[in-house]
This record gives structure tokens, C-alpha cells and sequence, in this order.
């Protein structure tokens, strides 16, 4: 298992930033990859995405990705999105 604590937003530039780290974290195949988003205030669309491709890539090699801990907005762009039937969400770290 490998986990990463997003710290700051995933949208703009710092979304490509954490984009790549997470993506690398994926390529290395590990069984359950965790992203804590408790210090995470906000997402944007192409965070979104990025998350649905770690999540397809992962699942395809029989491996899970569990975001922990988002915060009300990014629980609801989850939402609004229609993502959050899809993606494995814990509410506590």
C-alpha cells in the first residue's frame, strides 16, 4: 500500500504537480493506493479525470484507489461530477 497526503488544491498547475505524483505512485503497481484529501480544499475538472484514469489503470491491474477524507467541496464536486458511485471514498484517514 502507498499513501499520499495532498496538501493544497488539485486545480491549476498545483493539479498537475500532484497529477504527476500520483500517476507515478500508480505506475509503480501497488495493490491499494490512498490519497488522504483532508487538507485538500478544492478540486477542479481535470482533477477529476486524473482520478478516474489512476482508478481505471489501477483497477486493470487489480489494484484499488481510496480517497480519504475529502472535505465537504470536494466530496460535492465528487458529486456533481458523478463520480462518487465510482471511486472508493472513506470519510476518516
Amino acid at each position: 500500500m502507498a499513501t499520499i497526503k495532498i496538501t493544497g488544491t488539485l486545480t491549476g498547475a498545483g493539479g498537475n504537480r500532484w497529477g504527476r505524483l500520483i500517476r507515478d505512485a500508480a505506475e509503480r503497481a501497488p495493490r491499494c493506493l490512498v490519497l488522504d484529501l483532508s487538507e485538500t480544499p478544492r478540486v477542479d475538472e481535470t482533477a477529476l479525470v486524473m482520478l478516474l484514469q489512476v482508478h481505471r489503470a489501477l483497477e486493470c491491474r487489480v489494484g484499488l484507489l481510496v480517497l480519504q477524507a475529502p472535505r465537504p467541496a470536494v466530496r460535492n464536486m465528487f458529486r456533481l461530477g458523478r463520480i462518487d458511485s465510482v471511486l472508493h471514498i472513506e470519510d476518516a484517514v
